[in-house]
C-alpha cells in the first residue's frame, strides 16, 4: 500500500506510522525525482570537429531557445587584408538564423561560407578539422 499522504507538487509518498511501504513505492518516488531533476537542466554543451561542408545540422532532441558556438584555439573574429572579417563565433536564438548558425526544431545548424566570395564577412563554423564548442539553452 502506498502512503496515506503525498507531497503537494511531485506527489511523493509521505509515510505515516500505519502505512506499509512497498519497493515499487520507492521506485516510483525515485523516478518522479529523477524526472523532475532532468526537467531542470536548462543548459547543454558539447563539441564537434568541422567537416568543411557549407552547412551541418546537429540533433539534440529538443528545440533550443538559444545556442552559442565558438571555435576552439582560433580567434572568434579575424580581420582580413581585403577589409573582410571571418567570424568563428556566433549566437542564434528563437527561430531567427544569425550569421553562421540557426536553431532548428530538434537542435541547431551551422554554416561555413568561407569558400564563397559574395560578401566580405564570412562565417566559419564548420571548417575542415577545426574544433568547436557549443552551449545550448533549452
Amino acid at each position: 500500500m502506498s502512503s496515506s499522504n503525498k507531497t503537494a507538487h511531485l506527489k511523493l509518498n509521505l509515510w505515516s506510522g500505519t502505512d506499509k511501504p512497498k519497493r515499487e513505492d520507492f521506485n516510483s518516488d525515485n523516478q518522479k525525482t529523477e524526472d523532475a531533476f532532468n526537467s531542470l537542466q536548462k543548459i547543454s554543451s558539447g563539441t564537434y570537429v568541422g567537416d568543411g561542408k557549407a552547412s551541418r545540422s546537429f540533433t539534440l532532441g529538443f528545440q533550443p531557445s538559444a545556442v552559442f558556438i565558438t571555435a576552439v584555439g582560433l580567434p572568434c573574429m579575424e580581420a582580413q587584408p581585403d577589409g573582410g572579417v571571418i567570424l568563428r563565433s556566433c549566437m542564434a536564438a528563437g527561430q531567427l538564423e544569425s550569421f553562421g548558425a540557426g536553431v532548428t526544431s530538434t537542435g541547431f545548424r551551422v554554416f561555413d561560407d568561407s569558400h564563397q566570395n559574395e560578401t566580405l564577412t564570412k562565417a566559419e563554423l564548420n571548417a575542415q578539422a577545426a574544433s568547436y564548442f557549443y552551449v545550448v539553452y533549452r
